[in-house]
């Protein structure tokens, strides 16, 4: 419980990170599939970043009702968005959570946020991994511009989205975040 509240208010933390800038151990709840389903084929050729769990789909930076693809959240929790009119949701399902955010075309994907293991990147990468399994994955080509990577910190861009990944002094993928612009 006490991981659950810190993973939490480090999303809400990240959130209101965001009005200062340019918008930019459990397991999946059954309606959200099964965890060995949490990957797809690594060939992405999408000009954004997508997340998968088993048939559901979201593109980052596109509208998507995520209760829908993905069943009932574990948690919802809404907040004023500091870049739109109107509240950012934060859908959590244990092993990851989304965000969305509000526009004229309706909730578009802001971001997603892998907290354990059981999830993965549409890459194959997953929190425990290696920084260089985790490069090699995204042909180690992060934005210089960025990346930090003395600090453990790379960000893999691709079109108007982002994942970044953050690994610890020992080499091993600690966090994993998707954005969009």
């Amino acid at each position: 419980m006490e991981k659950r509240v810190s993973v939490l208010l480090a999303v809400l933390l990240l959130l209101l990170a965001a009005c200062g800038a340019k918008p930019t151990g459990e397991s999946l709840p059954p309606s959200a599939g099964d965890p060995s389903d949490v990957t797809a084929p690594p060939e992405e050729t999408s000009s954004a970043f997508s997340f998968t769990v088993g048939d559901a789909r979201l593109v980052l930076g596109e509208t998507a009702d995520v209760e829908a693809l993905f069943g009932t959240a574990l948690e919802v929790l809404e907040a004023p968005s500091c870049v739109h009119e109107g509240n950012d949701t934060l859908y959590e399902y244990g092993a990851f959570g989304i965000v969305t955010s509000p526009s004229a075309q309706g909730a578009y994907v802001s971001s997603v946020t892998l907290y354990t293991d059981a999830a993965a990147t549409e890459e194959g990468v997953r929190i425990g991994d290696s920084v260089d399994a985790a490069l090699a994955a995204y042909g180690g080509a992060y934005d210089a511009d960025a990346s930090y990577p003395d600090f453990g910190i790379y960000v893999f861009v691709r079109g108007a989205t982002s994942i970044t990944m953050v690994a610890d002094e020992s080499g091993a993928v600690t966090a994993i975040s998707y954005a969009a612009e």
